[in-house]
């Protein structure tokens, strides 16, 4: 048993599932004898608990790479950390700035070397953190080139946000006042949110994707009372459906282009729910 703490997150990387939850624990999905066709013999092991600063806040919410080998993870008073899959690294980036409020909400776009992270707070902030590919280092300080933090809204908590690697700077949020944001501009695009929606929602929303194919352009939206919301994004039209349950906690797909979550590189956000195997 790998822990009985709840999980709030998890998502897929290219040595299997990472899932993060309570007590800043993150799990990890391996083989016990390195097969990687021994599906039988899978098993959670618990890679580290007390966070990425050791003061055991809960994490919230992680995503990952596009090449799926770094795993970025957000929570409780500030606490924000990367976990390497591949060396079985972890690196604390907690209160970047001086931001001791909860992390929410997390989307990274890139590979390892090159990835942005952006995370929003409860307190209603988007912060952008881009990676210095010269030093290797995750900038984290306002005064840094490349570093953003803006007020989408009017300060209430974004729980959920989601950038495309397909078209850089562009992507989504939603808060729990109704409100959904869309990012459009350049590489700093923490400067350009727009409020796009919702209409007639009167619905806290607890998740969003940025979703974008060939022949759609498109974001979905979970919200209380079992809502689920649909935008097109050329058009600015919002249609709204009900799911099967009375809340929806999570949007049917996650990740920034058409792949499934069980690729590497996606990722998935649940309901809390706790686990004895993970």
């Amino acid at each position: 048993m790998a822990t009985t703490k709840t999980l709030y997150s998890v998502v897929s990387t290219t040595r299997g599932p990472v899932a993060v939850g309570e007590a800043g624990n993150l799990l990890t999905y391996e083989m016990p004898n390195g097969n990687e066709t021994d599906f039988a013999n899978h098993e959670w092991q618990l890679a580290f608990s007390n966070g990425p600063a050791t003061r055991g806040n809960a994490l919230r919410a992680a995503d990952v790479t596009d090449d799926g080998r770094r795993v970025y993870f957000v929570g409780g008073s500030g606490a924000f950390g990367a976990f390497d899959v591949e060396t079985k690294t972890k690196y604390n980036y907690s209160a970047p700035s001086g931001k001791t409020s909860t992390w929410e909400g997390i989307s990274v776009v890139g590979n390892v070397g090159e990835e942005i992270v952006y995370a929003s707070n409860g307190s209603g902030e988007v912060m952008r953190l881009p990676m210095d590919t010269e030093q290797g280092c995750l900038l984290t300080d306002l005064d840094e080139p490349g570093v953003n933090l803006i007020k989408p809204g009017s300060g209430s908590n974004i729980p959920a946000l989601d950038f495309r690697e397909s078209r850089p700077g562009y992507g989504h949020a939603v808060d729990t006042s109704s409100n959904a944001f869309a990012a459009s501009g350049d590489g700093y695009a923490t400067d350009a949110w727009e409020d796009v929606g919702i209409p007639n929602s009167q619905v806290a929303a607890s998740d969003v994707i940025s979703y974008e194919t060939e022949d759609e352009d498109r974001a979905y939206v979970a919200s209380g009372g079992g809502k689920l919301y649909r935008l097109e994004c050329a058009c600015n039209n919002w249609t709204p459906s009900n799911s099967a349950r009375r809340s929806s906690p999570a949007s049917p797909a996650r990740g920034r282009t058409s792949s499934s979550s069980a690729t590497p590189g996606a990722s998935s956000r649940s309901a809390p729910a706790s686990s004895g195997a993970a």
